[in-house]
């Protein structure tokens, strides 16, 4: 229920203003907030729950820590089923997420008060709770604490709340030997035997005791003591008689005591999907909880309602203007976030329903710990930093201000944006610390940029790197491009050979990583000193390296040699090389290496394109696991989000994977049908999806809808950039960059101008850039090689964090600038 704020309590929390009380625990204090940033017209304000860290605990390094691991794990998991994170600031001098909010009661609490639910309830219950194991299982996440009280009953379904000791697959955890997670009556034999036994399949355990206690008002292991309670799970002796009996044959091996012996969440999903009923999918509650939902919704509108109108914070540094008006949305590793518009089928809400969210992350109570997501296992090796004065060592930039404080780097992005999707959440807290608009001149020509919230670095046409800071464009460094015989030559679109540049520059933490000549380096954030350096194994005779991926701490780098095309595999933080592994066949043409690379990291592992179709590598171990493609058919093009990966059949429909299990999606369920039009032009934008591509009329934005939409609705197409081919010389003149989503906003970039799209309510805009070196000249290579390149025109990168814009021109010019609009 809502409480009034307290005397002590803040009354905005970033670009929140706080409306009312809702629980507080050892570590903090959570409220109901309402977003101060204009939203949708007509769709009322976005209420959220804001989690903060008590004022008198900031300090404690070891809490801070814990509530950035606890944001870590909210962020990877993206399921309609469970709460997601919408924005949070972890270096704030008072830590804060926000969360999404429902109006609804918990199950332990609508079964007290309306008594067990019925049947045909349970089982929709199940089919919803099953759905979200299997999107926090997906992003490689334990619960380790499903009971009733974290089991939302929303108007349009159940969503599973609190992270607060989940943690992410072999992660290590606080929790020491022979100490429980979880909660008595609701756990597991493997959270009785400690939290470092606990399992994948432990949450299905917790999973079917929920389940019987929806349909029977109490625990299948009873009450008493705690200890005869314990004792009961640990042999995993169920009293499952009051159950229905097609309820219990859908539970009862969920709750046997060895955990591999229980089934997974792919079959359990099946299992549910089959006993459910259409109808109880849809409206799956009893009359008795729809009044408590109802009860829940009309306090919440008349707390609103009390709250008048919601101002925006007022700025905390003089002259520093308002958070933008773009949605706040964090991203995790492996999906996207929320994009502004109305969520797709079961999700789409009117009126006040609209802000009745799920809370996403309720209070730690406790010391107990294993908060880690996805945690990065470091290999051993030592780092080999290059001689001093070698040609790898970096040259400070001319003198320049003092450098302010350290930062956090936060997440590194590049022209791919989030899981290469081309989507870039506005995340408040990603948005470099003191940021404000700037323009700078890069001294080489940019041809691949990465970037965090310390600064932002690019691969120049020569194969050096170049940094600038993120914050004010300030310069930071620069490493010289190889030695001319230690540059590969590679091959460009149209056969021209050009000296060696090296793939495009990875970040991971403060660690630049990147391939130069025959040489894998880590390089400093700070000053660009080389920390490690290791040879890649390609030798010097590449030819080709394709775009690098990051993922769990591990650098790839498709690389095409003398033998063959190959995958390398490198710890991002030591240097390690982990594993090599052969793509094509001995001697392939350099021109059929452009289907066989690295593509995207999801569930663990790099899948990457080869001679013999598409293979999923571990990201360690570098084991393969071939995608079973339908038919045997090889990916032309290939996305991954939400656990899944779309695949572009050559000749043939776009299918989807599923990511872990990398078989194809059963059919049945709509939410799962294969998408109608190519994966490559999909960027998955939080709930909906979004066809975005250029076409003969422009760049043509398609709003996907809900999956099993017959007719995909075009939302519009910005203004025709080829109007201004005129200006080239020799050619077309135009280049542009890809399209891409920044939060509810479709961009496409070109040597001149921003093209602006808002996805919904918002008219197309074009904007020209100040600076910017114009459509002029050729693209592409001519037939003069590097040095006719030299002059040449190609198209211009876009980067984005936190809403800021970072816009990268081939000659050098850099722009950054708050998002229009």
């Amino acid at each position: 229920m809502l409480g009034e704020l307290l005397d002590r309590s803040p009354r905005h929390v970033g670009p929140y203003r706080l409306l009312a009380r809702l629980g507080a625990g050892a570590m903090g204090e959570v409220h109901l907030g309402a977003d101060t940033r204009p939203g949708p017209a007509g769709d009322g304000p976005r209420l959220v729950a804001v989690k903060t860290v008590r004022a008198e605990l900031v300090g404690d390094r070891e809490l801070r820590d814990r509530f950035r691991r606890e944001v870590a794990t909210v962020r990877a998991v993206d399921s309609r089923f469970t709460a997601r994170l919408l924005d949070a600031d972890v270096d704030a001098a008072e830590p804060w997420l926000a969360a999404e909010y429902v109006a609804g009661p918990t199950l332990g609490r609508a079964v007290r008060v309306a008594g067990p639910l019925p049947a045909e309830a349970v089982r929709g219950l199940g089919l919803g709770l099953v759905r979200a194991l299997r999107g926090i299982h997906h992003a490689r996440v334990l619960h380790r604490d499903l009971k009733p009280a974290n089991v939302l009953l929303g108007a349009d379904g159940p969503r599973v709340i609190d992270f607060g000791i989940a943690r992410g697959f072999g992660a290590s955890t606080m929790t020491a030997t022979g100490v429980m997670v979880g909660s008595p009556g609701f756990m597991s034999p493997e959270h009785v035997r400690g939290g470092r036994s606990v399992v994948a399949a432990s949450d299905v355990f917790c999973l079917a005791s929920v389940l019987a206690y929806a349909a029977t008002g109490r625990s299948p292991f009873g009450d008493g003591p705690v200890a005869a309670v314990l004792y009961r799970i640990l042999r995993a002796e169920a009293d499952l008689a009051d159950v229905p009996d097609g309820l219990r044959e859908l539970i009862e091996d969920c709750l046997s005591p060895d955990p591999s012996t229980r089934p997974d969440t792919a079959a359990l999903e099946a299992r549910f999907r089959t006993a459910a009923t259409d109808e109880a999918d849809a409206a799956p509650w009893p009359p008795e909880v729809r009044e408590l939902v109802a009860e829940d919704e009309a306090e919440l509108a008349r707390v609103v309602a009390a709250a008048g109108p919601l101002a925006p914070p007022v700025p905390t540094m003089p002259g520093a203007s308002p958070v933008h008006s773009a949605e706040t949305v964090t991203a995790s590793p492996r999906a996207a976030a929320e994009t502004g518009d109305q969520p797709a089928g079961p999700r789409r809400r009117s009126g006040r329903r609209t802000a009745a969210l799920v809370v996403a992350a309720a209070l730690v109570v406790g010391a107990v710990g294993g908060l880690a997501a996805n945690a990065l296992r470091e290999s051993g090796g030592e780092r080999t930093p290059a001689a001093s004065g070698s040609p790898s060592q970096p040259s400070r930039s001319s003198p320049s201000p003092s450098a302010p404080p350290r930062a956090e780097t936060g997440a590194g992005v590049d022209r791919h944006g989030v899981d290469r999707s081309r989507y870039f959440p506005v995340d408040g807290g990603s948005r470099p610390e003191g940021w404000r608009p700037w323009s700078a001149k890069l001294d080489g020509r940019p041809r691949g940029c990465a970037m965090n919230r310390v600064l932002l670095v690019c691969r120049t046409f020569d194969g050096g790197l170049e940094a600038v800071s993120s914050t004010d464009g300030r310069p930071l460094w620069k490493a010289p491009s190889p030695a001319p015989g230690e540059r590969p030559a590679m091959t460009g679109a149209r056969g021209v050979v050009i000296p060696g540049r090296g793939s495009n520059p990875l970040l991971h933490g403060d660690t630049v990583v990147s391939a130069e000549g025959g040489m894998v380096r880590g390089r400093s954030t700070e000053d660009g000193t080389v920390r490690w350096e290791h040879e890649s194994g390609a030798g010097r005779e590449a030819e080709n390296v394709r775009d690098a991926i990051l993922g769990d701490g591990v650098a790839f780098f498709s690389l095409q040699a003398g033998e063959g095309g190959a995958l390398y595999a490198f710890d991002a933080a030591t240097g390690k090389r982990l594993w090599r592994q052969d793509l094509s066949a001995r001697h392939l043409p350099t021109a059929a290496f452009g289907m066989h690379g690295a593509e995207a990291f999801v569930e663990g592992r790099v899948v990457a394109g080869t001679s013999g179709g598409l293979t999923g590598f571990d990201a360690r171990s570098g084991k393969p696991a071939p995608l079973a493609v339908p038919g045997g058919g090889d990916c032309t093009a290939v996305r991954a989000h939400g656990g899944h990966i779309l695949c572009d059949v050559e000749g043939g429909d776009t299918v989807t994977l599923d990511a872990v299990t990398l078989r194809p999606v059963p059919p049945g369920d709509p939410a799962d049908e294969p998408l109608k039009v190519p994966a490559e032009n999909v960027i998955p934008a939080g709930s909906r999806q979004y066809r975005l591509e250029h076409t003969g009329r422009g760049v043509e934005l398609t709003d996907l809808g809900p999956a099993s939409a017959r007719t995909p609705r075009v939302v519009g197409v910005p203004p025709r950039e080829l109007e201004d081919a005129g200006e080239g010389e020799g050619g077309s003149g135009y280049s542009a960059s890809d399209p891409v989503i920044v939060g509810s906003t479709a961009l496409c970039l070109d040597n001149r101008y921003l093209y602006t799209l808002p996805l919904r309510n918002g008219e197309r805009a074009r904007h020209e850039i100040k600076g910017a070196p114009g459509n002029r000249g050729t693209s592409g290579l001519g037939s003069g090689g590097f040095d006719d390149a030299q002059s040449q025109v190609w198209a211009p990168e876009l980067l984005s964090l936190g809403g800021a814009l970072f816009l990268v021109f081939h000659d050098g010019t850099v722009r950054s600038l708050e998002l229009p609009g």
